[in-house]
């Protein structure tokens, strides 16, 4: 069982998707219409559609940001499918008083794992407490440092394992140990990693390792299920978090549902409607002259 299943990484980057959209449409409108004023109305609105327009590339880089974390998340949500009704999963999770989410929590019978999904691609290495990310392209090969991802994955677990200690699910001298995976979804990624009390795997072993997991104390399926509920109960929802940012997905709006067309038919009609603007002055002198 699964909670989740659409990500608030991905409503967000079709959220941004939507206004890049909306605003290049209106951007292209207003420089057409500007095409066809006069001075200096036309340089106004023309100024107007380019602002917009660049505008709603910045949207767009956004989208593809938060697409790829996206991608990422939807691909681990796919595995963890895998695992089969024994183990309950939870995804995208916000908790009280929490500023982050956390991007998955598998609940079995052999313990509690957080798992922290990442999208990057080229060579991945962890040494000395750092991390490097190696692109090589047909013209460049260069290194970057990266922000540290097992920092915030403790932080994860450090506060999944408090809640869980507020909720007195288990016996006061018994808090379950959180155990932490850090996925790696890109097809093109090489990990090149030190042994760590974090498992770093790959998406593929992300079931066997789960599955795989050996513990000492097994949880009861009734504290299973209990500590599932409170946590699709208490944490912050799908909805308060998309409120937040105090835009209708305009994807939603009957009209929108066919932008495209919108689009071909503004593009089409700006078009004609320009160059026969262009072509009259010189149609009408031609026609005069054989008269």
């Amino acid at each position: 069982m699964d909670k989740n299943t659409e990500i608030f990484s991905r409503e967000f980057a079709n959220l941004n998707k939507n206004r890049g959209l909306f605003l290049f449409l209106f951007g292209i409108f207003i420089s057409i219409v500007g095409l066809n004023a006069d001075l200096p109305t036309a340089t106004y609105l023309l100024l107007s559609g380019l602002m917009l327009l660049l505008l709603s590339l910045a949207y767009l880089g956004k989208y593809l940001t938060w697409n790829l974390g996206a991608k990422g998340e939807e691909t681990v949500i796919e595995e963890l499918k895998k695992l089969g009704k024994e183990f309950l999963i939870l995804n995208d999770i916000v908790l009280p008083n929490m500023k982050g989410n956390i991007d998955h929590i598998v609940i079995g019978e052999n313990g509690i794992f957080v798992i922290e999904t990442k999208h990057y691609k080229g060579k991945i290495r962890y040494e000395n407490g750092k991390w490097i990310q190696e692109r090589i392209t047909p013209k460049s090969h260069y290194s970057i440092y990266i922000s540290d991802p097992l920092k915030q994955l403790e932080r994860n677990a450090v506060r999944l394992r408090e809640f869980i200690s507020e909720q007195r699910i288990f016996s006061k001298k018994f808090t379950p140990w959180i155990n932490t995976i850090l996925v790696f979804t890109n097809p093109e990624v090489e990990l090149q990693i030190e042994k760590t009390k974090t498992d770093i795997i790959r998406v593929e072993d992300l079931y066997k390792t789960i599955k795989n997991k050996k513990t000492n104390i097994k949880l009861r399926k009734n504290e299973i299920e209990k500590l599932f509920n409170i946590l699709t109960s208490k944490t912050v929802t799908h909805k308060n978090r998309m409120s937040f940012f105090k835009f209708k997905d305009i994807s939603k709006s009957a009209w929108f549902k066919n932008y495209l067309n919108y689009v071909k038919f503004g593009t089409i009609f700006g078009i004609l409607y320009s160059f026969s603007l262009l072509l009259i002055p010189v149609i009408i002198p031609y026609g005069t002259y054989f008269n």
